[in-house]
């Protein structure tokens, strides 16, 4: 039983570790993409962002666009809308790392609930299993203590019964052997008379 506990907990465990390589593999697969991703979403927001500069807001079009922006406001401009983008593309990055490392810590306290819950399962097995064999040996134990009691109960009549059947087979034995009655010798068994 603790052999095929052990193999069920090994499983688990490996089904566990195989879960989290997966996880694992498509998060790094994500996070090398994810600079590419965002490299890309820079460069479109950043030419949106140029053309918005190059048209004016509330004036009517002007025959030339390019004479609407003083060169060196629209530096600045430019100067800070990156800026924004390169705190955002660090703020996105950390959100990624924030959730991937909160998947794993997610994964792992699921896998450690499932190896818990298993590990309680064959715990409450194990003690159904011991009180069984505990309720077993006591009647085993019961059972054996009646036999002793009705062996020891037996003992005194049969001792007695061997007793009566010896004192029998002694007095038979002695009214074989017994001496001979008046006016016959008594032999010794070899024909030689015993008397003087």
């Amino acid at each position: 039983m603790l052999t095929r506990h052990e193999k069920e907990l090994e499983q688990v465990r490996r089904m566990n570790q195989r879960m989290e390589e997966e996880l694992l593999k498509r998060q790094s697969a994500e996070k090398r993409a994810l600079p590419k991703r965002i490299r890309t979403e820079m460069k479109a927001r950043e030419m949106m962002f140029r053309e918005s500069m190059r048209i004016p807001v509330g004036a009517p079009p002007s025959p030339n666009p390019s004479i609407t922006m003083d060169p060196e406001e629209e530096r600045e401009k430019l100067r800070k809308f990156q800026e924004n983008e390169k705190k955002r593309y660090r703020a996105e990055q950390l959100h990624f790392e924030r959730k991937h490392q909160r998947q794993l810590e997610e994964m792992r306290a699921t896998s450690d609930a499932t190896v818990k819950e298993l590990e309680q399962l064959q715990n409450e097995k194990r003690k159904m299993l011991m009180e069984h064999e505990t309720m077993k040996l006591k009647e085993q134990e019961e059972g054996y203590a009646r036999e002793l009691k009705e062996w020891k109960s037996q003992l005194k009549p049969r001792k007695q019964r061997l007793e009566e059947k010896f004192l029998q087979q002694l007095e038979e034995h002695e009214r074989q052997f017994s001496p001979a009655p008046q006016g016959r010798q008594a032999t010794n068994g070899r024909g030689m008379s015993l008397s003087p």
